[in-house]
Parts: C-alpha cells; sequence; structure tokens
C-alpha cells in the first residue's frame, strides 16, 4: 500500500522529483498519512488528496483532503526536502536542482516511522 499526494483539480500524483505525473505508480509514496499531509499542505497549491493506493489490485481511496498553502516553484518543493532531512542534523545548504536531494529524501522517508496510522 502506497500513501501518495493527488492533486484534487488535475488528477495527477506528486512523483519522486516534484512533478506532477498522471500514473499513481510513479508518484512518491510518503509511507505514512501525516507526513503526506504535511508536505501538501505546506508545500503545494490549491486542493489535495492525501490517497491510500495498493498496486497489486489497482485499488485507490482517498483518505485525507485539503487545501496547500504553498506555491507552485520546484525550488520551494525541494528547499522544502532539504529542510526536512537537516532537522536534526547538520544542516547542508544546496542548489534547488541538485539530483540528490531526492534521494536522500527517499531514504529519510523510508527510515522514519509514524505509529498513528
Amino acid at each position: 500500500m502506497k500513501v501518495i499526494i493527488q492533486d484534487a483539480e488535475t488528477k495527477r500524483y506528486l512523483s519522486t522529483n516534484g512533478r506532477w505525473v498522471a500514473a499513481e505508480n510513479d508518484a512518491q509514496d510518503f509511507m505514512s498519512l501525516l507526513p503526506a499531509y504535511n508536505f501538501a499542505k505546506n508545500f503545494t497549491s490549491g486542493r489535495f488528496e492525501v490517497v491510500l493506493y495498493s498496486p497489486d489490485d489497482n485499488y485507490r481511496t482517498s483518505i485525507i483532503e485539503g487545501e496547500g498553502k504553498g506555491s507552485d516553484s520546484a525550488e520551494a518543493v525541494v528547499s522544502c526536502v532539504v529542510v526536512g532531512y537537516a532537522k536534526g542534523k547538520q544542516a547542508k545548504h544546496k542548489k534547488a536542482g541538485d539530483p540528490s536531494v531526492w534521494s536522500r529524501f527517499n531514504a529519510c522517508m523510508t527510515s522514519t516511522r509514524n505509529y498513528l496510522n
């Protein structure tokens, strides 16, 4: 089961590189509802849904709806990832286009657990 973010208007999903894609399989898996909701609320603009998606049986259901307060800029999303990853660690400032940012974000999400859901 994947926890993914969907744009309510375009029905596209947020991918690991910060772009909106049509396929659920290409969407970033946030592993847990609360991190997905907080990320979407703070770093997307417009209405969004946090969706549970099971690729095995092509099942999807919207769990949480909200409205983002962020900008459409990919730079804002990438900056958020760097700051979020660096919490509790020595922060390193990277350029917004650094390709390693998303791989570090994925590593952080994989090692993080949320026991609320």
